[in-house]
């Protein structure tokens, strides 16, 4: 290719990629192409919804963090500004299940850290030996941490194993599926490190911040667009907001392929790349995207850039599973009185949280039916996928009953499999990621993006989309 073309090439059909392209065609592509490849006959990625009427079940990511507005203002600017819902006003907080039986979380929790004893005190949740410990964190020196220090060895020192194990790691388990002593402090939550920075009590500093924080009020803030609660959802289903964003794509202008698999980018030069499908055909473009998960995205480009393959490769992901199950109401012999519950590791069982749908979600109308989700899943866990959907189902059944002592069968039931779905960001992913950051500067026309970067959250997909494509149009006029 000696003469610049005017074609970009997105590969990936999740939010991501979805988001970026949408971002470069709403303000018109002129003589520009906009290509996006997908290998699958959907698009979402990771986001799918199963609804069957008025029931929703979705298979990955079910909601959206309202103090991260990107996501919400992407609902509406779509046009499905009426189909948000918040959580239940009348329904707070989730349980903790451990030895056999429900406990509530304490109140008072900043980042999964107390910020006082009170709570802990009159919890049942913890035992007094496992209480006790936490008083070390008043005394205890600081620890060494240098650039970063995994999560799990930072909490253990100034807390011991019990609050860890049965509190903050099933909490961050539903947001990364990572084992809390690999993950990255410096990644997963930073404030730690602020906090240890100010005090030497963790306790201490997080009760400072509790109490520098805002004050909640009865009234929505402006940014949730209205919407009370900590998270947002689409009230028929996540993988709307995707199929919304696809078809404003092609009303813009842009083409979107699915069943299109891609097998290789090669490059031959700044602005000159080639992208080869898995049909043979070479497509020519001076701008290429790759917003897949990094270890497709090494395969993609390891045969002509190994100091950029293999940051990626270094990216462990972990497996998970999502089991959804719709009941008759008369399955429960409890109420469903919180949004479900949380499983520690150290219970033995393969089941990591519960999700009790219609009490989380604030929806507008009364369903017969009780919807439950469940999520198999943890770092480290090689054999999840093996399993048929039967042996997850029974493997379901049985931990449900002995749980929540729900022995009725569903009326139906859905098996989500989501193989490499989570990046976990270990310690050392900082490093990581400037090194992608060093490896782009020198390949003008191509791009990385996705969950793998700095957040996992759709708002925080949607965040990054954005910027990488208000730097892609930049170079349209170069």
């Amino acid at each position: 290719m000696t003469e610049r073309i005017h074609r970009t090439v997105i590969v990936g059909g999740g939010i991501s990629g979805l988001t970026a392209a949408y971002r470069l065609v709403k303000e018109g592509v002129g003589h520009r192409e906009v290509w996006l490849f997908e290998k699958d006959t959907r698009v979402g990625g990771v986001i799918q919804s199963d609804v069957q009427d008025g029931v929703v079940l979705e298979g990955g990511p079910d909601s959206l963090l309202l103090r991260k507005p990107e996501a919400v203002e992407l609902v509406r600017e779509v046009g499905l500004g009426d189909t948000l819902i918040g959580t239940n006003p009348k329904v707070r907080g989730s349980y903790i299940f451990r030895r056999g039986r429900f406990h509530e979380i304490p109140a008072g929790l900043q980042v999964g850290i107390p910020t006082g004893l009170d709570t802990i005190w009159k919890s049942d949740l913890l035992s007094w030996q496992e209480k006790s410990r936490l008083l070390w964190d008043f005394i205890l020196p600081r620890q060494p941490i240098g650039e970063d220090i995994a999560l799990g060895r930072l909490l253990r020192y100034r807390f011991g194993n019990g609050i860890v194990d049965t509190l903050v790691a099933p909490m961050l388990a539903g947001i990364y599926a990572g084992d809390i002593d690999q993950l990255s402090t410096w990644m997963t939550v930073p404030q730690l490190l602020e906090f240890q920075a100010r005090d030497r009590s963790l306790i201490r500093a997080a009760y400072r911040a509790y109490k520098a924080q805002p004050k909640p009020t009865a009234s929505p803030s402006a940014s949730s667009g209205g919407i009370r609660g900590i998270f947002a959802t689409v009230s028929d289903g996540l993988e709307h907001l995707a199929r919304q964003v696809a078809e404003r794509i092609t009303q813009y202008g842009g083409v979107i392929h699915t069943g299109q698999a891609v097998e290789a980018v090669e490059a031959h030069g700044p602005h000159q790349y080639a992208v080869i499908l898995a049909d043979g055909r070479h497509i020519d473009a001076d701008q290429v995207l790759l917003a897949v998960p990094a270890h497709i995205a090494a395969r993609l480009v390891q045969s002509w850039n190994r100091d950029l393959a293999e940051p990626l490769e270094e990216i462990p992901y972990a497996d998970l599973a999502v089991i959804g199950a719709v009941y008759r109401p008369t399955a429960f012999s409890r109420p469903l009185d919180k949004t479900g519950f949380l499983v520690p590791k150290t219970e033995g069982l393969g089941m990591t949280a519960g999700t009790w749908v219609r009490s989380k979600w604030d929806y507008p109308e009364t369903v017969e039916w009780v919807p439950i989700r469940a999520f198999y899943g943890r770092a480290g866990d090689t054999t999840l996928l093996s399993l048929s959907d039967d042996a997850l189902l029974a493997r379901y059944r049985q931990e449900l009953a002995f749980i929540m002592g729900v022995t009725d069968s569903p009326e139906y039931a859905r098996v989500f499999r989501i193989p490499r779905a989570m990046p976990q960001y270990v310690v050392g992913h900082k490093s990581r990621v400037d090194r992608l950051r060093n490896q782009l500067t020198r390949w003008p026309g191509f791009f990385l993006t996705g969950s793998y970067w700095d957040g996992v959250g759709i708002p925080d997909c949607i965040r990054l989309a954005t910027s990488v494509a208000h730097t892609m149009r930049q170079e349209w006029s170069d």
